[in-house]
């Protein structure tokens, strides 16, 4: 105000249907008894609810609620019955108190947005401008009740809420603007639609993958691991992303780099257009194209550390480690204890023979973070590459002592667990890097292999199962159900699998053998012939296939 400038000022909006409290508190002043009659009564109402005895779930709770009703987690439940019965004011109240007596206060409540409204309201002819955006959204959404159709969680708005924020800013932002630019305009704008906004943004199936991958990994830490409905957003999340799961296949891939490239034809100064597209098509392994877009964002934002560091992540890919040192070390001058810096520097030297400084390099940053999982796994890579087994085997075993984050993280170090032989460790990594995101069919696949070589064939057939399930074309899902079935004596459904697997990879020589092997069960000599001439064209030493074909030979001239 002291410089004049003009303002708009939002309430804030946040999920008041689909995100349980955080934290929940009795009154100080209950008495010991009253909390335990109190608790008989909410566990009642909690089996209710869970038996869809609705109405029977709402008596338990208003009864509880005579008792205390600043319990968080019973408001939340009782609006939610409310809701069910179809009663929305009641469930709304009930749903605003539950944000509001949350004791882990993460969302807006009540009072703060009444207080934004009291400060800003009547300051027009000041230049401040109100935008109700919790009272918009609740007229917007279903039942008046904001929740996961503008929200991903408590407070972070999706893109569909996003638009609804934006354009209701845009409509105060016009009232800001001077007379001399309003009278310029010959009609009230038109403001760009939805799909418009996610046609220019390059908000594509790719990103909205991505970011509710995201969101899961977020799902799965504390404080949301405490609230009481956790388990249902959770599924809702994997489910939804589920059904996203085209978006980062290579067809979908494509699709998103041709919406990048329409975008960013269209907006050329656009730094996060340019450096998305160069991660997108590093994904479908375009190196020239990913490292021309990367070098235009760092042209447009030339001080971003992180633009430096993804192109010279790409170049130690490319093979051109010496280019790679120049990026890692422009970050590393802006930021001297840049662990990601000193790891992938340590990366590029080793790609240079240069063993020892990247050795060197990795100690400093586990100096700077003794705790960092992913540096003992880097150390441990690079001492067993010089040789130093025993010590490189120290480092993966602190890896398993700290706390890794993401599922490329817990999959890498699964791996080096089976390598190391440490197959419950690895069967322990893969399973968390699964809870993490349960659609990944490569990580389904990991896990199969390791619950297999521990003998544990039901569950790695489940496994393998999901693998094939969520990605038709990951042909090592194929061969991983195919050998579990074949074990169980299921040779026609073995077969059908290693067919699949040799459709996608026709290079695989062990599908083929085992298909010739299911064949010969199913007596089918002349087709298992066939698959055992197919492995000798490519492996003629192989002894298996010698084996079998010789006998097939001998029984047909029997």
């Amino acid at each position: 105000r002291a410089c004049r400038a003009r303002m708009v000022v939002s309430t804030v909006v946040s999920n008041l249907k689909d995100c349980a409290p955080f934290g929940s508190q009795h009154r100080a002043d209950l008495a010991a008894s009253d909390q335990t009659r109190w608790e008989g009564l909410y566990q009642a109402g909690v089996q209710a609810e869970a038996s869809g005895r609705i109405a029977e779930a709402v008596q338990h709770f208003q009864d509880a609620a005579a008792i205390d009703d600043h319990y968080a987690e019973l408001q939340f439940r009782w609006g939610r019955c409310c809701l069910a019965l179809g009663q929305e004011e009641l469930a709304r109240r009930h749903f605003v108190l539950a944000r509001d007596e949350d004791t882990l206060r993460f969302r807006a409540d009540s009072r703060l947005n009444d207080i934004i409204r009291r400060t800003v309201e009547g300051h027009e002819q000041q230049g401040i401008w109100l935008v109700d955006s919790e009272k918009e959204f609740a007229q917007e959404s279903p039942h008046g009740l904001p929740g996961e159709e503008v929200l991903y969680e408590h407070v972070h708005l999706n893109f569909e809420g996003n638009y609804s924020l934006a354009l209701a800013i845009a409509g105060q932002v016009l009232k800001a603007l001077p007379q001399e630019i309003r009278d310029r305009a010959k009609s009230e704008p038109a403001w760009l639609s939805e799909p418009e906004c996610a046609r220019r943004l390059a908000w594509t199936d790719w990103d909205r993958y991505r970011t509710t991958k995201r969101i899961l990994l977020r799902l799965n830490d504390p404080p949301f691991t405490s609230q009481c409905d956790h388990a249902e957003r959770y599924d809702r999340l994997r489910q939804k992303l589920e059904r996203l799961l085209p978006g980062p296949r290579p067809a979908g891939l494509r699709q998103a780099a041709e919406t990048y490239r329409q975008a960013s034809a269209m907006a050329p100064e656009d730094w996060v257009l340019h450096r998305n597209l160069g991660d997108l098509l590093l994904k479908v392994n375009d190196l020239p194209g990913a490292e021309a877009e990367m070098r235009k964002a760092i042209e447009l934002l030339p001080h971003d550390s992180m633009g430096h560091l993804e192109l010279g992540l790409l170049l130690v890919q490319a093979r051109r480690p010496a280019e790679a040192i120049v990026e890692f070390e422009h970050v590393l001058q802006a930021n001297p204890v840049s662990i990601p810096a000193l790891t992938s520097l340590a990366l590029a030297l080793n790609e240079l023979g240069k063993r020892q400084e990247a050795i060197a390099k990795l100690q400093a940053a586990l100096r700077l973070k003794p705790n960092s999982a992913d540096t003992h796994l880097n150390l441990g890579a690079a001492l067993e590459a010089t040789g130093n087994k025993q010590a490189a085997r120290d480092h993966y075993r602190q890896a398993l002592q700290e706390k890794l984050s993401t599922p490329e993280s817990l999959v890498r170090l699964g791996k080096v667990c089976m390598v190391q032989g440490w197959v419950d460790q690895g069967i322990t990594n893969f399973s968390k890097a699964l809870a993490l995101n349960p659609t990944d069919a490569t990580v389904h696949w990991y896990l199969g292999g390791a619950l297999d070589t521990k003998g544990m064939t039901l569950e790695a057939q489940h496994h393998f199962a999901e693998a094939v399930r969520l990605d038709p074309d990951l042909a090592g899902g194929h061969l991983g159900l195919g050998i579990v079935l074949s074990r169980q004596g299921k040779d026609s459904e073995a077969a059908e699998q290693f067919s699949a697997t040799l459709k996608l990879d026709p290079t695989l020589t062990d599908a083929r053998l085992r298909l010739g092997i299911s064949l010969i069960r199913q007596r089918k000599p002349g087709e298992a012939r066939l698959q055992f001439e197919e492995v000798l064209a490519a492996q003629p030493t192989n002894s298996t296939a010698q084996k079998y074909l010789m006998m097939l030979l001998q029984e047909h001239h029997q």
